[in-house]
């Protein structure tokens, strides 16, 4: 038995496989229109009720607008649904899209990561050790505009701990977002800090951007848990970010930096 991967198919006219598997579905993205292969030919007057003959099995479960009244009608909020979810949304359009996933293989710094236009929040995800010799560091989120990132002194920071030993820092002219103490190349081996950057409406031209950080890491030795906020004093639609080591900017190998794209319905 075929996948139904195999046997319902969509895209463009021009992309459409020539016929011969006969019962296979056919959407045409750029038409709109549903089609059957016949074995022979694709044929849109094939595609009736009498031939798919449907019945949903539990009517609430079609509850995207409306109840299909017919199998034309269930295909077509299949066909929505199917779009909704490729364009990362389940039903809605809320969705959480994953922009960017680097995990170091060397020592080294993350690739930039180019932000897409019309998210309502970019989520950032670091679970990383930095090569710095101590047994802590701090990891900064730097941002920017126009495909070029702002590497001066135009951020605004305050970021606190608590654990093993509390404290905390802040800045009015920092080169980056500080998130909270993570584990640098002195902690014990195999230990790794997690921090977490939330930027808020980061397509926003009329304010400077806003950015929640939280984190913490954890060894052998001991622990800090923190949060903070800060602000890029920039009004340009955030469309590039990094990471970067408060200590050293070069992270140890099985780093990863992870970004998400949020938006709600």
């Amino acid at each position: 038995m075929a996948n139904w991967e195999a046997l319902i198919l969509r895209g463009a006219r021009a992309d459409q496989p020539a016929a011969g598997i006969a019962g296979r579905l056919y959407f045409v993205t750029d038409e709109y229109t549903w089609e059957q292969d016949t074995g022979s030919t694709w044929a849109t007057n094939a595609l009736t009720a009498a031939l798919l003959a449907y019945t949903p099995a539990v009517l609430a479960n079609w509850d995207y607008g409306s109840d299909p009244g017919d199998v034309a009608d269930a295909l077509d909020q299949l066909a929505d649904r199917v779009a909704s979810i490729e364009a990362g949304g389940i039903g809605g359009t809320s969705s959480i899209l994953q922009i960017s996933d680097e995990t170091l293989a060397g020592d080294g710094a993350f690739a930039n990561v180019t932000i897409p236009a019309g998210y309502e929040e970019v989520w950032v995800r670091a679970r990383v050790r930095t090569a710095d010799a101590g047994a802590t560091d701090r990891v900064g989120l730097r941002l920017g505009t126009g495909g070029s990132l702002d590497t001066g002194n135009n951020y605004v920071f305050t970021v606190q701990w608590q654990g093993a030993a509390a404290g905390g820092t802040n800045s009015a002219a920092a080169s980056s977002i500080s998130g909270p103490v993570t584990a640098a190349n002195g902690s014990t081996a195999n230990y790794f800090g997690d921090c977490e950057w939330v930027i808020l409406s980061p397509g926003d031209t009329s304010q400077w951007k806003n950015v929640r950080a939280t984190g913490g890491y954890v060894d052998a030795t001991g622990h800090r848990v923190g949060h903070g906020s800060g602000v890029w004093k920039n009004t340009g639609a955030i469309n590039i970010l990094n990471i970067v080591g408060i200590s050293t900017a070069t992270f140890k190998a099985g780093s990863r930096l992870q970004v998400l794209g949020i938006n709600y319905g």
